[in-house]
């Protein structure tokens, strides 16, 4: 009798147990299936299941008999295993994936754990999505087909049977937790207004429905004046337009540089405007300012200005706007110029170009046109710039020509001594030639002075 009631309890503790186990089975669902109706990626394949019990559920990983399986096909008929053990606490989902890390990549609310790696190969029309339990039931399934273009649930059922009893079920439409499809947002980062010849810093964000920020890729940019540039990263980088006018700038990006259809196109109108800055006033020996006007209809953006007076340079700092219709006015005691730099005065952008002088178009420079990987960006330091100026201003000033004479009172221009040296060119060669033709004039004199009765002949 002992070994009868023995053999009693051990039956009944494992009725218990797999009772148990059906019991939690019966409670878990498929919410969603990601399948590749294009056959094109099936590493972005993935099914969701939902815990929908009182209690954990345990699927076992693996290729044993006591291991789960799913299956899809027409009729369920393919199986597939599942490599990571998952234990799915109530309430909660987990994900069966063809492809874990990518899974991850796509979908960071997920964790590692919620994550199952399989042998996942969907049909990629229609199909039955089942899973298996060790016990070789079936646990849930999920029919889904093309015509389900968002890959959302369109049926599921929990089933213990077989798979005539899921499919009588298969019009009941459940929602849990809908994972929207991959949407890839483009965004250019630029300021709207610009000054012609200046350099802009140029940005960019490239981020996805699921919060996620992509930094590489394939990034094309046309700037819309005929010029476009391709980049493999979003660092910033500086351009300019070199006329004034509104162009239509565009960012295409494409996930990988084999690519040929971008995943997402943004737009930007550019508004480009003369620099339309003046040097309006300058101070005196006492309050050596530089005063600076604006006279455009848009406020101009003078980061990393510099001006330079005398043999003295300042830059203006970064975030200097001046306002449209506006002036401002340098302190000396901020530029550190005195009085004696104010004869001769140039501003310049970042990009080395002369915007405006004093006195008015006292220099003249050739402007450099620069390919966009060596433009400067307004970060960078302007350090070798005073020397380029230094270069540039080796041309004649006509509206400043004070230079005085050697011990005298006079004031002579210094754009005079090439033609004082000229005139003395001239008159030294009349002087030469007059002093030569005065000795042949002399000769000749003394020539018409001799006769035959001056000369004797000498036998």
């Amino acid at each position: 009798m002992t070994k009868t009631k023995t053999r009693l309890y051990s039956i009944l503790i494992v009725a218990l147990f797999f009772s148990w186990i059906s019991f939690v089975s019966a409670d878990l669902e498929i919410t969603e299936v990601m399948y590749d109706p294009e056959g094109t990626d099936t590493n972005r394949e993935w099914i969701k299941l939902y815990n929908n019990g009182n209690e954990d559920i345990t699927i076992i990983s693996g290729k044993t008999k006591s291991a789960w399986r799913f299956s899809d096909g027409e009729n369920g008929e393919t199986k597939h295993y599942i490599n990571d053990t998952l234990v799915i606490s109530s309430g909660s989902y987990a994900i069966l994936a063809s492809d874990k890390t990518t899974f991850l990549d796509e979908y960071s609310s997920y964790s590692n754990d919620d994550v199952a790696d399989t042998s996942m190969s969907l049909n990629n029309t229609s199909g039955i999505v089942k899973v298996w339990d060790s016990s070789g039931s079936i646990v849930a399934s999920f029919e889904y087909s093309i015509d389900d273009s968002t890959h959302e649930e369109n049926s599921s059922s929990n089933d213990d049977s077989d798979s005539t009893s899921s499919s009588s079920t298969s019009s009941e439409t459940k929602s849990k937790d809908k994972i929207e499809p991959l949407k890839i947002t483009a965004r250019i980062i630029s300021p709207k207004t610009v000054v012609v010849g200046t350099p802009f810093i140029l940005n960019s964000s490239i981020t996805t429905n699921r919060n996620k920020t992509y930094n590489v890729g394939k990034l094309v940019w046309n700037f819309g004046d005929g010029m476009t540039q391709e980049f493999s990263n979003t660092n910033p980088f500086g351009y300019y337009y070199e006329y004034p006018g509104e162009y239509l700038m565009t960012l295409s990006y494409f996930e990988t540089s084999f690519s040929q259809i971008p995943e997402a196109i943004d737009k930007l109108t550019i508004k480009v405007i003369p620099s339309e800055i003046y040097i309006s006033g300058v101070g005196n020996t006492a309050d050596p300012f530089i005063e600076i006007e604006n006279k455009s209809n848009s406020e101009i953006d003078l980061s990393n200005w510099v001006i330079t007076a005398g043999t003295h340079y300042f830059t203006i700092p970064n975030g200097t706007i001046i306002l449209s219709k506006k002036k401002i006015k340098l302190s000396p005691k901020i530029t550190g110029f005195v009085s004696e730099n104010l004869k001769s005065i140039i501003i310049t952008n970042p990009n080395n170009e002369i915007i405006v002088t004093y006195p008015t178009n006292s220099y003249k420079t050739t402007k450099k046109i620069l390919p966009v990987s060596s433009i400067k960006n307004n970060s960078n330091s302007n350090n070798d710039l005073q020397d380029n100026l230094i270069e540039d201003r080796q041309v004649i000033n006509l509206n400043n020509l004070e230079a005085s004479a050697s011990g005298s009172g006079i004031s002579i221009s210094k754009s005079s001594y090439p033609l004082a040296g000229l005139i003395l060119l001239i008159g030294l060669g009349v002087t030469i030639f007059l002093i030569s033709r005065k000795k042949d004039d002399n000769i000749n004199d003394v020539e018409e002075e001799i006769s035959a009765r001056d000369m004797t002949i000498i036998e």
